[in-house]
């Protein structure tokens, strides 16, 4: 099966063909209009069957902790205009979420797209992508210099509760992967100096990760961009995949 290349692939094993799965594209426009009802995930199914891949998200675990702002175009595009995190206090005012539903949901999602022959993959949010598109770019750089203290304790937050997350809902769940979303880098190269970036990041992500190790559950990471000196960081942390790859 298609699903088992691909479970064999994540986890370090070979395979005879390479299974097909694209994690990001206009997805609910295109189900919509030849797949019916994108809310549904019979929709998605069908897609997937159709276009022979191999897994399928089934949504993610909301953290409450993105302060980030869009605004609409004149053709009506809804477009990310930058963000309003500037203290500690926002984040820590910033309550848990219920995941109760979430977790039913997914279970769910999770049992329909298993038996539909396809693996299933879960998104969680990951700090330096949630606290750059909630600060801005540009204010992320003057704190960089201005109160590196500042920046490392947002990454803890969030990274914090995504270690929660994955206690309450990942380990309950028990995803086929987990996609972390973690957009840090142009075209040419990470968003920040690699030193400051791994300083930021590494540790808070290795302990995060340590809990999917305990549940035997393989990740990947997502970002756009040159990534040069993201992928040995990725290696090191224990990534099955990266997806992003630009030319």
């Amino acid at each position: 099966m298609k699903t088992d290349a691909f479970l064999q692939l994540m986890r370090g094993g070979r395979s005879e063909r390479v299974p097909f799965w694209e994690v990001w594209f206009a997805k609910p426009e295109m189900v919509r209009r030849r797949y019916g009802d994108p809310d549904k995930i019979e929709a998605h199914i069908r897609m997937a069957e159709d276009l022979g891949m191999a897994a399928l998200g089934i949504g993610g675990v909301p953290l409450n902790c993105h302060f980030g702002q869009t605004r609409t175009t004149a053709d009506g595009t809804s477009r990310y205009a930058g963000g309003s995190l500037t203290s500690l206090e926002q984040l820590r005012e910033r309550e848990l979420p219920d995941w109760s539903p979430t977790i039913e949901e997914l279970v769910e999602k999770l049992h329909q797209v298993n038996a539909a022959g396809l693996a299933g993959v879960l998104y969680q949010p990951w700090c330096f992508h949630t606290i750059a598109t909630s600060m801005g770019l540009e204010n992320l750089a003057y704190r960089l210099y201005d109160d590196f203290d500042f920046l490392k304790a947002c990454m803890h937050w969030v990274e914090d509760r995504n270690r929660k997350a994955v206690r309450k809902v990942v380990s309950i769940v028990k995803p086929d992967l987990v996609l972390f979303d973690g957009d840090c880098a142009y075209k040419t190269g990470v968003m920040v100096s690699p030193a400051h970036f791994r300083e930021l990041v590494y540790d808070e992500t290795k302990q995060t990760f340590a809990f999917l190790q305990q549940l035997d559950i393989p990740y990947m990471f997502q970002t756009d961009g040159k990534v040069d000196d993201l992928l040995p960081m990725l290696i090191e942390l224990g990534f099955a995949a990266f997806h992003g790859c630009e030319k």
